[in-house]
């Protein structure tokens, strides 16, 4: 059994899944604004009980933004500010003991729609996220390509109108947000 954990500017999204993808058990807290620790005390509660429930093996972490999933720390801008720097993914395997990967959520559903989805039969696809924000991930031989700073697939970010000296991307006009 695995934890995954989606951590969202509004929520955080939590669920128990065995190997083969199935959900066991799901949670959602509103996401905290202040800072890490009330950040980790929103979710130790529930991961804590999974953790001893499904005797979980490890979790894995997805947010926006620009994710060193190697480093385990995530860059750039979002609704939790607080989360860019520190090693997030060291402080996951610190706080519950358990292994831990980070990566960005776009990415995440990319490997989703290879492992199980839409893209299950292809090498090269490309996604894209609309939400708060518009992502995206690039998939070459089925791997995610992460680009020069981190950025490939971050299509909201692309330029989508200029006028009276000012730009805006496609975030800006076409997300929930804009």
């Amino acid at each position: 059994m695995y934890l995954g954990v989606d951590i969202g500017g509004s929520s955080i999204k939590l669920a128990v899944m065995d190997s083969s993808g199935a959900i066991i058990s799901k949670e959602s807290v509103p996401s905290p604004k202040s800072d890490l620790d009330e950040f980790f005390a929103s979710i130790s509660s529930y991961v804590c009980q999974q953790r001893e429930a499904y005797s979980l093996q490890g979790i894995a972490v997805s947010t926006c933004g620009a994710v060193n999933s190697e480093e385990g720390v995530i860059y750039g801008s979002s609704a939790l500010p607080y989360l860019h720097g520190p090693n997030i993914k060291q402080m996951f395997i610190d706080r519950f003991g358990l292994p831990c990967e980070l990566e960005n959520d776009a990415h995440c559903a990319a490997l989703g729609e290879l492992w199980q989805g839409g893209a299950k039969k292809s090498n090269d696809c490309c996604l894209v996220v609309i939400g708060s924000g518009i992502g995206g991930s690039v998939v070459l031989d089925r791997r995610i390509t992460h680009g020069h700073q981190l950025h490939r697939g971050e299509f909201g970010y692309m330029i989508a109108s200029y006028g009276n000296g000012k730009s805006k991307t496609f975030s800006d006009v076409a997300s929930t947000r804009g």
